[in-house]
């Protein structure tokens, strides 16, 4: 999300079957292609593919 203007800066909509471990790759690369300053990603727990 961006602090400014609050809205989300990458989306993924999926089933809900799709585990949420799979998701921050493709997420971080569709932010790569753009020339932003990126300084922080945050994302909560569902997405951590160690648990």
């Amino acid at each position: 999300m961006d602090v400014n203007s609050e809205l989300p800066m990458a989306l993924t909509v999926t089933a809900a079957n799709v585990y949420n471990g799979q998701m921050p790759i493709p997420l971080m690369e569709a932010l790569h292609h753009h020339d932003w300053r990126i300084r922080f990603v945050l994302m909560d727990a569902g997405y951590d593919p160690s648990e």
